[in-house]
């Protein structure tokens, strides 16, 4: 437990975090039906039209999401 708490909290660690967070955020802000973008940590969640279509395809794909409502 000490080991993963010192790895989360080392400097490395959270610049990653935080270059993921940004990642995210300006990625996600390029598609045209996603809106009210969220990011904590590694977690992303937003709104879309089609939750329910997209977690249909990621489930072909392999990807199992869990949309709550419209969001992802």
């Amino acid at each position: 437990a000490i080991a993963s708490w010192e790895l989360l909290n080392s400097t490395t660690t959270t610049d990653s975090i935080k270059l993921l967070n940004k990642t995210y955020k300006e990625c996600l802000a390029l598609l045209p039906k996603i809106t009210n973008i969220r990011v904590i940590g590694t977690i992303c969640a937003f709104e879309v039209e089609n939750a329910k279509d997209i977690q249909l395809q990621c489930l072909e794909k392999g990807l199992l999401i869990r949309p709550l409502g419209s969001t992802l």
